[in-house]
This record gives C-alpha cells, structure tokens and sequence, in this order.
C-alpha cells in the first residue's frame, strides 16, 4: 500500500479484462499500489480434456514427486509448453518427449559431454583463452534473457539455454575434440574451454527454470557460492581451472514408464 513494493499480477487469460481495466481501478480508488504488470497464461488440460477436481481427473503436484520426478523438469515442461496465445495438454507422452529431447538429449548431453572430456584430460577448465564467437554467442543469448524477463516471457527464458545447448552440441561435433587431443591438443583445449564457458552460461541463465539442477551444474564446475547469487554477466567469466568428475543431470523417462504413469491416471479417475 505504501508503493515501495513492485506488484506483478499473474491471471488465467479468461479474466483478462478484469483484471487489467476493473481490478487496477479498485485498487487505485482504495488507495493500494496498481501493478506495475500483468501477465496472462494459458489453460491446463489433461488428455485433450478439462481438469475435474471432482472426478479426480488430474495430476497433483505432489503426486508427481512421490513417483520420483525431480520439480526441475516439471517446471520446465509446464514453462516451455504453453504462453497466452497456447494452452498446456499435459500427457505423460508429452511431458516424457520433452524431458527425454530437450534436458535429457540436448542440454544434457551437452553438459556432459563437455565436463567429462574437460575433466578426463585437464582435470577441470583447459588454461587458455575463450573464443570471441563463444563469447558473442554467450552474450547474444545474454541480451535475450534480459530483454523476455523484462517481457515477463518466461517460455522465451526457457529456450535460451536449450538453444546454447544445441550451438554447443554442433560445435563440438564441427570440431571433434576427441580426434584434436592426439592430432592438436592445443587446439582441444581451447574447443573444450570454449564449451566450458557455454557450460557456465547455462548454468546462470537456466537458474530461474530449474534453480536446483542449476545449483548442481554450479557446483560441479567448481563455482564458489551459489548460482542464485550469479549476476548474468558472470556468463562470460573465467571458470575455474579444476572440478569434480561429472554427473547426469537428467534423467531418461522410458516408454513402459509412461505406460504405468498412465495406468494409475485412468485408474483414479472416478
């Protein structure tokens, strides 16, 4: 009430006209701070269908996590798969596509690929410089995330790791460190710092998506402190020069997984 708080509205898009012409109104005559925005969402269907609480048609939140999956992948699903313009059709096809393409595929792979080889033959960070191409991709991708947050386009903020994930899966591919460490270690050393440094880019700005897998990956490459504290500009500096043996961050959802997933949703339903 005393204006000293910034006020962010987040509405379904079936009230938008209420919530953006009558609500603010009330709230100004009643002398409260307006928001200062509001962003609509999309609806959650299930199978095509609408949620029923009362049949017991849905997925709870704790429901997912008691069959083992980590918040991360959820939040990124349900981020990535709809805005205003699309609603979010959970199925548990769906849900294992993405998690098994996007964080198991190409973030993860990528992650993992990169550490295990840079840990294997300099035992963390290679001593050399980073390219000027892996700089500017790092800080284009930089000036997207700033520019959604401040659009409140979390779905566009989502992406941004995937698509330095999927430059940093061509790029090594296009250089083939693997064949550079016996032909040029040099020139291995300054592919694998390069993707290093991608590695530590994604770890800042994939924080507000999946802040604990974050965390890890932060940890991993040997980072003091916590990537909660990271401001984006630390994207483009230095890593350290050592770190631990890496882990997978994600994990792979199997087909007959599914299969039993959807059994107990048909199961319940009234």
């Amino acid at each position: 009430r005393d204006g000293n708080g910034e006020i962010i509205h987040v509405i379904g898009k079936d009230i938008i006209q209420q919530h953006t012409v009558f609500w603010p109104a009330m709230l100004k005559g009643a002398g409260y701070a307006e928001p200062r925005a509001i962003t609509a969402t999309g609806f959650v269907t299930l199978d095509d269908k609408g949620v029923s609480t009362s049949r017991n048609r849905a997925i709870w939140a704790e429901e997912i996590l008691d069959e083992g999956f980590h918040p991360d992948p959820v939040r990124y699903y349900l981020i990535s798969a709809g805005n205003i313009q699309r609603d979010i059709d959970f199925t548990w096809e769906s849900f294992a596509e993405q998690v098994n393409t996007d964080l198991v595929g190409c973030i993860g792979n990528f992650l993992y690929r990169s550490l295990v080889f840079a840990h294997r033959y300099w035992d963390g960070t290679p001593a050399v410089s980073d390219s000027h191409k892996i700089n500017g991709e790092i800080e284009s991708a930089m000036g997207k995330f700033q520019r959604a947050l401040n659009n409140y386009s979390l779905r566009t903020v989502s992406e941004i790791p995937l698509e330095l994930a999927r430059f940093g899966n061509k790029y090594i591919q296009k250089h083939e460190p693997w064949k550079l460490i016996d032909e040029s270690p040099d020139q291995a050393a300054r592919v694998l710092r390069d993707c290093v440094q991608l590695t530590k880019a994604i770890a800042i700005l994939f924080e507000p998506i999946a802040p604990e897998k974050a965390e890890t990956l932060w940890t991993q490459l040997g980072e003091d402190g916590s990537v909660h504290k990271a401001t984006i500009e630390e994207s483009t500096t230095s890593p350290p020069n050592q770190f631990g043996e890496p882990q997978k961050l994600f994990k792979q959802i199997e087909d007959d997984r599914v299969v039993e997933l959807k059994k107990k949703l048909q199961a319940k339903i009234k």
